[in-house]
């Protein structure tokens, strides 16, 4: 026989469970109101700020400065480079927000004392209902300056980050929302932007200050893209701007591992020694091969900077196969300037320049010469003169100046160029 015991529940009991309910109940509440109302009293503090075209980085910046609150973004998501304006006394931080961040494509939400950016994704419809903007495959095609397909070409999404590569037929394809800005990139070419649109035709230029340089090797000349070997290409405008007494003056300090001294100190008409490449021979010359317009052993006494139109260093031992061992040291070609098509053309430059002595030594005068025999620590003989030797050697009344003039042109089956120049160096 099977016996059930029921336990009677008292109304107390009842009460006391349902009591805790509520109570518990009205504790949550009561916390979630208070942490909307602290996050409502954060958004209506008001603030001073004036913004005159004013990075978004900056404004965050100044508003985590002057409030306690930080920002939270992804720089993925958030262009915090671009530039906003704006006038703001006395306005809740609300107001500043919704001008600064939502006219701009910026959402944001209140988490406490952290305000939290994201993109604005949505769109308004006629009715007033947002809804998402939809995400559209973007597809196109690359070419080059040549109309010819491009491939290898990185496009990348710089809303979102994404990207692709074109194939071998220069066509992509990347899933995009319509006002994305889309990069599209190549090595030597030149950087494009475009906004996201369908059946896109993107054409990339070459980036023709870098890639269209021409080096001379020896062989001939080569784009500086097609270089393989340690080559040095120095330009007019890279020269030094110091009135030279040597061709090679113009590129000291530019060509790495280059070494320029002049033994006879500041002789004008002593030449300079060149090192190259160290230390390569011990009874051999270490000086590196001279070629002028293809010539070698020219003379560099003999070339003025105003004519020279490129020098070009071989470092590495590619130049022992065109010149033999005397250019085991390396070589230097330079490259004089030559006419160009169209009518006669006159250049005229010119430079003064006066030296003066930094370092004297520390000799003794006449007088302290003179000291020095009464007292006995010299013993020589007092002639009676005064004469400052050593400021006899100097030339106080130096003045160097360099005139060159040039005529220039030809057609298009010839070319010429004569120049005329007056140096006293001194």
């Amino acid at each position: 026989m099977k016996f059930k015991l029921r336990v009677p529940i008292s109304w107390w009991q009842i009460m006391k469970i349902t009591f805790i309910q509520v109570l518990l109940a009205t504790m949550i509440t009561g916390t979630t109101y208070s942490s909307s109302l602290k996050a409502q009293d954060v958004l209506n503090e008001k603030i001073t700020i004036s913004l005159n075209n004013t990075s978004l980085l900056d404004v965050i910046k100044q508003l985590q400065k002057s409030n306690n609150i930080r920002f939270i973004y992804s720089k993925n998501a958030i262009n915090v480079s671009q530039l906003v304006s704006g006038d703001f006394k006395n306005r809740p931080l609300k107001d500043v927000l919704n001008e600064v961040l939502k006219s701009n494509g910026i959402d944001y939400e209140l988490i406490k004392n952290r305000i939290i950016l994201g993109r604005t994704d949505k769109q308004i419809s006629d009715n007033g209902i947002a809804t998402a903007t939809p995400v559209k495959n973007i597809s196109g095609t690359v070419v080059d300056e040549k109309d010819l397909p491009l491939p290898g070409v990185t496009i990348k999404d710089t809303n979102t980050g994404k990207s692709t590569v074109t194939d071998i037929s220069g066509k992509f394809s990347l899933d995009a929302k319509d006002g994305d800005v889309l990069s599209f990139s190549f090595v030597g070419y030149v950087t494009q932007t475009q906004k996201a649109s369908n059946g896109l035709n993107i054409k990339l230029l070459p980036a023709s200050e870098s890639l269209g340089e021409v080096v001379v090797i020896g062989y001939g000349t080569q784009g500086i893209k097609e270089v393989t070997s340690s080559v040095a290409h120095v330009e007019p405008k890279e020269f030094r701007q110091s009135g030279s007494r040597n061709a090679l003056d113009v590129i000291q300090g530019k060509v790495p591992g280059l070494t320029i001294t002049r033994t006879s100190g500041t002789n004008p008409n002593s030449g300079v020694s060149v090192q190259l490449r160290g230390a390569v021979t011990v009874t051999g010359s270490a000086s590196p091969l001279i070629v002028i317009d293809g010539i070698p052993g020219g003379n560099l006494d003999l070339i003025q900077q105003d004519d020279i139109e490129s020098i070009d260093v071989l470092k590495d031992g590619s130049g022992a196969a065109i010149y033999g061992t005397s250019a085991n040291a390396g070589v230097i070609l330079i490259t004089t300037k030559k006419g160009k098509p169209g009518p006669p053309r006159f250049d005229y430059s010119s430079y003064v320049r006066k030296e003066y002595l930094q370092r004297r030594p520390d000799f003794l005068t006449a007088d302290e010469f003179r000291q020095h025999i009464a007292t006995g620590d010299i013993l020589q003989k007092d002639f009676g003169h005064s004469t400052d030797f050593f400021d006899g050697l100097i030339n106080h009344g130096n003045l160097s100046q360099n005139h060159n003039l040039a005529l220039s042109g030809g057609t298009d089956k010839s070319n010429y160029r004569a120049s005329i120049n007056y140096r006293d160096v001194q």
